[in-house]
């Protein structure tokens, strides 16, 4: 699916870096410090900025940011409202901004850009249709390979990376919001992030509408982010337990998966995780299969 002339501007243009942020000081830093070093080597955007969405973190882990405000500034929420409603608010600070935005780039804060990541990433930019979403391959930092492309497994409810090496560029059905390059004209269409989910599985449902507009997501294998995975300091086992349950039975349910296959998924997940806190895993189930807004 291409956008029209009027959604995406013509180039030069800037590219705004969204990057939901609770605490970390040396992550930001490596990631702010891995952004300058790929932005010296791009010459798509003509100017390249980070917005820094702060979720309630301590003070003194903001640090990074200080000294570099030609390259990034903060926003700061009074709470953690989680992933999603970080990255929408950082998208309406960066269209308020007084430059031409093309591209915005989402990524955790506990990411770090190849050197010429950016390089590549603007290539895929112009080797593919306009509109067209774009993915780097992430690794963790020990060099295995952690997405290079996703799928839905209906069957379980549930969606898969790819691990393999591809040796080109690629379509991919599910996207990772810990790093995805989207055309604002793209952005506009398919809507702001879910921001009811506090953390885990937006990008699923967010890759699912992409999917039903017909939006393109490519993987470009020459574009690397190297990932700490997990590392954002304070999402405890129980955390991440709930959430990764809840989430995962909301969205697919609101995806069509059967009632029946969704318990059988539920049951699976309660005796999977029972031995890491049962009581919590049962809230989880209980309030993913009722849609329950609550909060750990």
């Amino acid at each position: 699916m291409e956008l029209t002339e009027s959604e995406t501007p013509r180039y030069p243009a800037a590219l705004a870096v969204i990057v939901p942020f609770h605490n970390g000081a040396t992550d930001l830093d490596n990631l702010l410090r891995s952004i300058e070093a790929a932005a010296r080597r791009t010459t798509l955007w003509s100017n390249i900025g980070v917005v820094v969405v702060d979720n309630a973190s301590n003070p003194e882990d903001l640090g990074p940011v200080f000294g570099r405000e030609e390259l990034a500034s903060v926003v700061s929420l009074s709470e953690n409202l989680g992933y999603g409603a970080a990255v929408n608010k950082g998208f309406d600070v960066a269209m308020n901004d007084r430059v031409t935005i093309s591209h915005v780039l989402v990524l955790n804060s506990d990411t770090v850009l190849d050197p010429d990541c950016l390089a590549e990433l603007g290539a895929a930019v112009q080797a593919n249709p306009r509109g067209t979403v774009i993915s780097p391959i992430i690794r963790t930092f020990e060099g295995a390979m952690w997405f290079s492309g996703g799928y839905f497994e209906w069957c379980k409810a549930n969606s898969r990376h790819h691990v393999d090496e591809p040796a080109s560029p690629r379509r991919t059905e599910v996207a990772t919001g810990c790093a995805l390059l989207l055309p604002v004209g793209a952005w506009k269409r398919v809507g702001p992030w879910r921001d009811d989910l506090f953390m885990y599985y937006e990008d699923v449902e967010y890759s699912a509408r992409l999917r039903r507009l017909g939006i393109p997501v490519i993987v470009w294998p020459a574009a690397l982010v190297n990932h700490k995975v997990a590392g954002t300091p304070g999402n405890s086992p129980s955390l991440y337990t709930y959430y990764s349950i809840r989430n995962r039975l909301w969205i697919f349910r609101e995806l069509g998966v059967p009632g029946l296959v969704l318990g059988w998924v539920a049951t699976y997940l309660w005796a999977k995780s029972w031995l890491r806190g049962g009581g919590v895993a049962r809230r989880a189930i209980r309030d993913g299969r009722h849609r329950r807004q609550h909060t750990l």
